[in-house]
């Protein structure tokens, strides 16, 4: 299965993110030099907070060391969070957040917005977000818990930067990073 990102949406909510060819997904969009450092610059008041709090962890207290401590701490909490998120949301729901946040770069302030930026993108009147097919979604992300909304927007964030190589299927993508996919419909 080929899928190719190219932002139509279907009135039901249904994937919206496909094109069937062959046994590979490829992604259409890369992370340029400038979403990157745009994104380190809105996110570095956070590490520079982190930093300054944590700084007698370390016995030199070295930035390096402290990071590191930080993203043990982060892999932790990711862990947690795709436990906490399996089951939640189906392969298609998966899919048109991988539309919508196509190849972002994520900040620490996005994160409460996910369900805002899918009614955006598809021109949803959140009002009255229960009349479009998304609704079942948008419930969804309201009622993730911090955690859960952080693990899934960095596998949103993995399916366009994958380390581990080609993914061939959605649902064996999520299973991978630790994530069992809900069935469809729930």
């Amino acid at each position: 299965m080929n899928m190719t990102t190219n932002n139509n949406s279907m009135a039901d909510g249904s994937c919206i993110a496909n094109e069937c060819n062959d046994n590979s997904i490829s992604k259409v969009r890369v992370a340029d030099s400038f979403s990157v450092e745009n994104a380190l610059e809105r996110s570095a008041y956070l590490t520079v907070s982190y930093q300054q709090k944590h700084l007698m962890e370390c016995a030199e207290g070295s930035p390096g060391a402290i990071n590191d401590f930080a993203m043990a701490r982060l892999e932790w909490a990711m862990r947690q969070g795709r436990i906490a998120l399996s089951a939640v949301i189906t392969e298609n729901e998966f899919m048109t957040l991988c539309d919508v946040f196509n190849s972002d770069i994520t900040t620490p302030g996005e994160l409460e917005n996910m369900a805002t930026a899918v009614a955006d993108q598809y021109d949803i009147d959140y009002k009255n977000y229960q009349n479009s097919g998304f609704g079942p979604l948008l419930d969804k992300l309201t009622g993730l818990s911090a955690i859960q909304k952080l693990a899934l927007r960095d596998l949103v964030q993995q399916f366009w930067y994958p380390t581990s190589g080609p993914i061939n299927s959605i649902a064996d993508f999520m299973a991978e990073n630790g994530v069992t996919a809900a069935p469809a419909g729930v």
